[in-house]
C-alpha cells in the first residue's frame, strides 16, 4: 500500500468535502438532529465550538482521538466520545 506522509496510509485518511469549518458546523447540525433534549442539543455546540474556537478540523479531531480536550471545554463526557466516534459516519 503506497503512503501519503510518514506512518500514514491511505486508508487512514478520511474524505471530507467542503470548507472544513462549515464541514464542523454541518456535523455539528447532524449530530443535534440525532437528539431531542435541547441541553444534549448546546453540548454537541459545545463541542463544535470548541473544535472551531482551537482551529481544529475533523481530520485532526479524528487523528486526536482525544475526548479530554473536549472535556476541558465544558462539553459533557458522552458528549464528547460520540462527537469523536461518529466522525466517520
Amino acid at each position: 500500500m503506497s503512503t501519503v506522509c510518514p506512518g500514514k496510509h491511505i486508508s487512514d485518511f478520511l474524505e471530507i468535502p467542503g470548507l472544513r469549518d462549515l464541514a464542523v458546523a454541518e456535523y455539528s447540525d447532524w449530530q443535534q438532529s440525532q437528539v431531542d433534549d435541547e441541553k444534549l442539543k448546546a453540548e454537541f455546540r459545545k463541542a463544535r465550538d470548541a473544535t472551531l474556537e482551537d482551529g481544529l478540523d475533523f481530520m485532526q479531531v479524528h487523528e486526536d482521538q482525544d475526548p479530554e480536550f473536549f472535556i476541558k471545554n465544558g462539553v459533557k463526557r458522552g458528549i464528547a466520545r460520540r462527537f469523536i466516534g461518529d466522525i466517520e459516519y
